[in-house]
């Protein structure tokens, strides 16, 4: 570890106390397993995690099939679609672009006029 990579820090225990805690900033040898499963809760991807959680191989593991399960969740929407459809309409996910279904729920509501109602 290069000193760029840790360092000493301080801090008083309280505003009355005189006393100075010191403490390590940045030192990746104290990660616990259970640091590194709370980090892996919030985390997408394995390369998001500190090199020191990665000794962990259930914490990793855990991390691989969640990205795994997101995947399968979003593949999950376009089954039976051609191949051609399902492309597009993964792009126009991303892009936030509505579907043609959307599209026409949208236009073809009832309330959709507002103002005076006709009796």
């Amino acid at each position: 570890m290069t000193v760029a990579d840790s360092f000493k820090g301080a801090r008083r225990l309280s505003a009355r106390n005189d006393e100075v805690l010191s403490f390590d900033v940045g030192d990746d040898s104290a990660k616990s397993m259970e640091y590194c499963q709370n980090l892996a809760k919030t985390l997408n991807n394995t390369s998001q995690l500190p090199k020191a959680c990665e000794k962990y191989p259930s914490v990793v593991q855990g991390l691989e099939k969640k990205a795994a399960d997101e995947k399968s969740k979003l593949n999950k929407a376009f089954t039976g679609m051609s191949p051609g459809q399902a492309q597009r309409a993964k792009a126009n996910r991303l892009k936030g672009v509505e579907t043609q279904a959307q599209f026409q729920r949208r236009m073809t509501r009832s309330h959709r006029m507002s103002g005076s109602h006709r009796a």
